[in-house]
């Protein structure tokens, strides 16, 4: 009963308030405001391309309010476009296909051949001169990989290195070397494009194992281009016996000859 100057204090009105419907209310106002009222159809139906997930427990439970990234990956994407918003394909390289590669090389064999490892989970090593069409092969097959769907990451190695090796500095930069390393390790298909084009220091070997490692490990696909050669032992010089061993292990390779392309 409410006291004679028509106020009531302030714990009885907490005690009277229905929590369990407000809370209810609460909830559902927040989830229509988090869901992009410019995408009726998302990409995902989980988290309606928001990216993060929200824990179904109740209110006093330790995790209640906490979000958790969605499987669907688009945080990590996002992540990835921030860190390496400068080292996308080239733009040289976003008309090729390998019907294009294969009109102007001859070479339609080998187009079967690469059209062949699309279909299975095994790695690709591109090696052989400079001009005979490495990288524009690794572009094309990274595209339609793209194109279907599948998130993917372009990478001239030395890039790499060098916004990895940029992570020591106090340059106001907030991305730390494990977040480089985890953007480049969890992309579903890794291009390292260049690999040799540049002198491999310990440090740079141990890195690119990391990489290597983590990804031979957790089944992701990579192609790695590279000017050394497999059969003189040059590419597993550059990289150490370690790195070869986990790319061979996973891995084809093919050795493109001929003249230059370009």
């Amino acid at each position: 009963m409410a006291p004679d100057h028509g106020f009531q204090s302030l714990g009885h009105v907490l005690h009277n308030l229905d929590t369990t419907a407000m809370f209810a209310r609460l909830t559902a106002a927040t989830e229509e405001a988090a869901t992009p009222e410019s995408s009726p159809d998302p990409e995902c139906s989980r988290c309606r391309d928001v990216g993060f997930l929200r824990r179904n427990v109740s209110a006093d439970h330790p995790e209640f309010g906490r979000p958790i990234e969605c499987p669907c990956g688009l945080m990590a994407a996002r992540r990835r476009l921030r860190i390496w918003e400068a080292s996308q394909i080239p733009v040289s390289f976003q008309g090729f296909t390998l019907e294009s590669y294969a009109e102007r090389s001859g070479r339609h064999e080998l187009v079967a051949m690469l059209r062949a490892w699309q279909q299975g989970a095994r790695w690709l090593v591109l090696v052989g001169d400079i001009g005979v069409g490495k990288s524009g092969i690794a572009a094309a097959l990274l595209l339609e990989w793209m194109r279907s769907g599948q998130s993917g990451l372009y990478l001239v190695t030395p890039t790499f290195l060098s916004r990895l090796r940029a992570t020591y500095r106090e340059n106001g930069d907030d991305v730390d070397e494990l977040t480089v390393l985890a953007s480049v390790i969890s992309v579903p298909l890794l291009v390292l494009d260049d690999l040799g084009t540049a002198r491999l220091s310990e440090w740079g070997q141990e890195k690119l194992f990391t990489v290597i490692n983590e990804r031979a490990a957790a089944g992701r696909r990579t192609i790695v281009t590279s000017n050394l050669l497999v059969s003189d032992g040059a590419l597993e010089a550059h990289i150490g016996p370690r790195t070869w061993d986990r790319i061979r292990g996973n891995a084809d390779v093919l050795e493109l000859t001929g003249e230059s392309l370009r």
